[in-house]
């Protein structure tokens, strides 16, 4: 199957439908300190499974390499689908904590690059070439060593962090009223 990605508005690609001046991704980069981050982390990119073989992923906002990534419409990701994997072997090969991230890496070329939703099994992929990539979530693959391999079924399937690693965790953007960018905001705008 081809790798299809979902539904989005990216601001500000050289060469997208929108073609808007370069300032937004500098706006970006002022409120997102040059990190990549989701907005609305209670609300963007949330995992819903449907079956042993899906998930769901909702809309949500994220900021990635200065630009602004809106995926408007929910997502479903097949994870029997071996093109959704950045592995050198995809699909569910073995019981463990399968990382789904957000690809998306930009470049001044037409047509202007897209984001994806991909599957990670390596988990050394994830911190190698972590530029890439924002982590969304991490989902557990069972097995019952005879039948095959599948999204764990019960209330232990997904987690927003991994949780053999707590340190990789998704990238929000936190503001404590006090600092933007990394600095210190003047005492007369107050906290």
């Amino acid at each position: 199957m081809v790798l299809t990605p979902p539904d989005q508005f990216r601001s500000v690609d050289p060469y997208s439908e929108n073609r808007w001046s370069s300032v937004i991704n500098r706006i970006s980069r002022i409120t997102t300190g040059g990190e990549d981050v989701i907005y609305f982390p209670e609300s963007s990119f949330l995992f819903t499974r449907t079956d042993t073989e899906n998930v769901v992923i909702s809309s949500g906002v994220c900021v990635k390499d200065d630009v602004m990534i809106h995926i408007h419409a929910s997502t479903t990701v097949d994870f029997t689908d071996d093109d959704n994997y950045l592995d050198d072997t995809p699909g569910m090969t073995e019981a463990a904590w399968y990382y789904v991230v957000m690809y998306y890496v930009y470049d001044r070329q037409y047509p202007a690059p897209k984001a994806y939703y991909r599957i990670i099994k390596d988990h050394t992929l994830l911190t190698t070439y972590s530029a890439n990539w924002i982590f969304l979530a991490a989902i557990n693959v069972i097995s019952d060593g005879l039948t095959g391999f599948w999204i764990d079924p019960g209330e232990n399937w997904k987690r927003y962090y991994d949780p053999l690693n707590p340190t990789i965790t998704r990238p929000y953007l936190q503001w404590d009223g006090n600092t933007i960018d990394g600095g210190v905001l003047p005492d007369c705008l107050g906290s």
